[in-house]
């Protein structure tokens, strides 16, 4: 007798569906046989039907019944979170970006046989699922989710698609979720400054200041962040206050990709002599990792201007009223810096 759908005799809905028991078998007492019977709902809800064995118990034809009932329900079905594709950006070659995506069973039995696939740059730290995600099994339940983190690793500047994908069994058969990825990889910021090694700022009077504006210039693809200006350790310093960038000077604490600022440096001495430095900028070139950039510096402190008469003093005497006379004075400068705006005063 057949078995009411969705029943059936497994393999065609032939009695014993595979099993050992056959048509008009006899069955010793103790022995057994086995039938195969399959369950394959088409719709959702709650199915009954009987599986009757009829046989006879040597004294007439009887009959045994068995109670089957099943519940059908959705298929497991994942998702992964995000929009498609998920971008990380536009990102330095050599950094490390990464982000968490959750998967959720949004299905009504469990998933099971669960197996990841992904493609470089694109990885998984540490493997499967990623340093902190907790997609720890092979199996998910209904309505449960986990994580899994994926970093992005450029190693070269140019566009990455790739497929983050995960294999699974629905519970009916193999099915497949997949979350593309794109990234983009730039050259890490390059910082330069300009002038050459060493670069002078000259003479500078003892007591006095002497100031020099440097360009600084980001020729890589990527914002250099981070921008801080070092310490000096000798008689210069960022002009005015001793903070970057100095008084006039533009530089921020980013500077984007071709773009270039002012930073100005000032030399004050206390004493005569030549003064070395290096000038330095730190910043972050896009990879977390801090990069800097130097110029050595150098300035000499001089005696100030100087300025003495010769003779010192000079009496004009005995000239005749409506007369005149005339003296020479030579003025030096006895210092080492160059006097500047000479005039004269005090004759009335």
């Amino acid at each position: 007798m057949a078995i009411p759908a969705p029943f059936e005799y497994t393999g065609g809905g032939v009695f014993p569906g595979g099993g050992t028991c056959t048509a008009a078998m006899t069955l010793a007492p103790a022995a057994s046989c086995t039938v195969n019977v399959s369950y394959s709902p088409t719709t959702n809800g709650t199915n009954a039907e009987d599986f009757t064995v009829t046989y006879d118990d040597g004294t007439g034809a009887t009959t045994s019944v068995l109670g089957l009932a099943g519940i059908a329900t959705d298929p497991g079905l994942l998702t992964i979170s995000e929009a498609e594709p998920y971008t990380y950006g536009t990102r330095a070659v050599g950094s490390v970006t990464s982000h968490t995506f959750t998967v959720t069973n949004t299905g009504s039995v469990d998933v099971t046989g669960i197996t990841d696939t992904i493609t470089v740059p694109f990885s998984f730290p540490a493997g499967y699922p990623g340093t902190g995600g907790t997609c720890l099994s092979a199996t998910l339940a209904p309505s449960a989710s986990c994580t899994v983190v994926i970093d992005y690793s450029p190693v070269a500047a140019a566009t990455s698609d790739e497929d983050f994908r995960l294999d699974y069994n629905d519970g009916v058969s193999p099915q497949n979720v997949i979350r593309g990825l794109n990234g983009i990889g730039a050259n890490p910021a390059v910082l330069t400054i300009s002038e050459a090694d060493t670069f002078s700022l000259g003479d500078v009077a003892v007591g006095g200041s002497g100031d020099h504006t440097f360009t600084v210039s980001n020729t890589g693809d990527f914002s250099a962040t981070l921008v801080a200006g070092a310490a000096f350790t000798n008689e210069f310093r960022f002009k005015t206050s001793g903070v970057f960038p100095g008084a006039g000077g533009t530089c921020s604490a980013s500077i984007s990709p071709g773009a270039n600022c002012k930073v100005v440096v000032e030399f004050n001495p206390t004493s005569a002599g030549n003064q070395a430095d290096t000038f330095t900028v730190s910043y972050d070139d896009g990879t977390g990792v801090s990069a800097t950039v130097s110029r050595l510096i150098d300035a000499d402190g001089r005696t100030a201007a100087v300025l003495t008469s010769l003779p010192a003093t000079y009496d004009f005497t005995d000239v005749a009223l409506g007369g005149n006379a005339e003296q020479v004075f030579t003025i030096t400068n006895g210092g080492f810096i160059t006097a500047a705006g000479i005039s004269g005063g005090g004759l009335w």
